[in-house]
C-alpha cells in the first residue's frame, strides 16, 4: 500500500513539474501584454498623421515610430476622430499622441514630450487672398474645426464670425459651396483635403498668420521613465539628422542649420502671461525638470522658441 502511495506521489510530482515547464514556455513565447505596448491615438491630419502603417504614415507618426524603436518600446497606433482622440489623451494615463498643437488653453491638460515640427496657420479662400486677421474679421463667415487650436486662436482674439464644424472635410465642403468665406487651417492640411475631395476650384492660401509648435504629447500621468526614453530618442534623432530627413520626405523644409539650441520642455506650467506691450512676443514660462544630457541637446524645429512664439500678423 505504501509503495502504491509513493508511486502515486512521484507521478503527481512529475505531472506538476511538466505543467510548470509547459506554462513557462507558453508565457515566454506569448506576445507582450497590451499593457506593455504604448498606446498611441491619432486623427487624420496630413501631413502630420495619415495612417498607422505604410511607407508614408505622416511625418509625426513616422517620428514616433522611429523614436519608439530607439527607445526600445512597442507602440500601437489607433486612428479615431480628433475629439475622441483628445478625450482619450486627457483621460487615459497610458495614451500618447504623435502630434498636437501647443497653446496656453491646452498647457495643463497634457504632458508635452518634445516638439517635432512647427506649422503655419493661414486663411484659405476662393475669391481673394486673406492675409491678415483684420481682413478676416471683415468676412461674413470663417470655418474652423471644433476643439482645434485654430478655433481657440480666433476665439481668444474675439472673432465673432466663426462657423464651428466637425472636421476638415466638412469645412472644405462648406468653403467650396460658399457657405463660409474662408477656412482657417494649416496650408498643407487644407491643400491635402482639397485635393482628396477632388474639388476643381483653385484654393487661395493667404500669408502666414501664426506659426504653431507641434508636439508629441501624452497623458499627464504617463510613466516618467518612458517619457524620458522618448525624449532621449528625439534628442538622438535631432542630432543625427533623422528628423530632418523625415521632414524632407514629406516636403517640409529642414531647419537644422538655423534652429535654436534648446531643451525639450519637460513640464507643464500653471503660469501663463500675455505679451508685454511692445515686446512682440507671447511668452510662455515653463518649469523644467531634470533631463538627461542627450535631451539637453535637442533643438526645436523650425527656429522658433517654444517659450516665445512670434506675434500673429495683424
Amino acid at each position: 500500500m505504501l509503495s502504491l502511495t509513493s508511486r502515486y506521489v512521484r507521478t503527481m510530482v512529475k505531472i506538476v513539474a511538466c505543467l510548470i515547464v509547459v506554462s513557462t514556455a507558453v508565457l515566454v513565447a506569448a506576445p507582450r501584454a497590451k499593457a506593455d505596448i504604448d498606446q498611441v491615438v491619432a486623427a487624420y491630419y496630413p501631413p502630420l498623421m495619415v495612417s498607422a502603417q505604410g511607407d508614408a504614415p505622416g511625418l509625426a507618426n513616422e517620428i514616433i515610430q522611429v523614436a519608439a524603436k530607439r527607445a526600445g518600446r512597442d507602440i500601437n497606433i489607433e486612428f479615431m476622430p480628433f475629439q475622441r482622440a483628445l478625450h482619450r489623451l486627457q483621460n487615459d494615463p497610458t495614451v500618447m499622441m504623435p502630434a498636437l498643437f501647443r497653446n496656453p488653453v491646452r498647457e495643463e491638460k497634457y504632458e508635452w514630450i518634445a516638439q517635432v515640427h512647427a506649422t503655419q496657420l493661414q486663411f484659405m479662400s476662393l475669391k481673394r487672398r486673406i492675409d491678415t486677421l483684420e481682413a478676416a474679421r471683415a468676412l461674413g463667415a470663417i470655418g474652423v474645426e471644433t476643439g482645434a487650436s485654430t478655433e481657440t486662436f480666433l476665439l481668444e482674439r474675439q472673432f465673432k464670425n466663426l462657423v464651428h464644424v466637425g472636421n476638415p472635410d466638412a469645412t472644405a465642403r462648406m468653403l467650396q459651396s460658399g457657405r463660409v468665406d474662408a477656412w482657417f487651417l494649416t496650408g498643407p492640411l487644407a491643400r491635402g483635403v482639397w485635393q482628396r475631395l477632388g474639388f476643381e476650384e483653385a484654393l487661395i492660401v493667404g500669408d502666414l498668420v501664426f506659426e504653431q509648435p507641434v508636439f508629441m504629447v501624452c497623458h499627464v500621468n504617463f510613466p516618467p521613465e518612458i517619457i524620458a526614453a522618448y525624449r532621449d530618442a528625439i534628442a538622438q534623432m535631432q542630432a543625427d539628422g533623422t528628423i530632418d530627413a523625415i521632414l524632407a520626405k514629406y516636403g517640409m523644409i529642414s531647419h537644422a542649420a538655423n534652429s535654436a539650441s534648446l531643451t525639450v520642455p519637460a513640464a507643464r506650467s500653471s503660469i501663463m502671461r500675455t505679451p508685454s506691450p511692445g515686446s512682440g512676443r507671447n511668452c510662455w514660462p515653463f518649469r523644467r525638470r531634470n533631463v538627461t544630457a542627450a535631451t539637453k541637446a535637442v533643438r526645436l524645429l523650425p527656429s522658433i522658441n517654444a517659450w516665445a512664439l512670434a506675434t500673429p500678423k495683424a
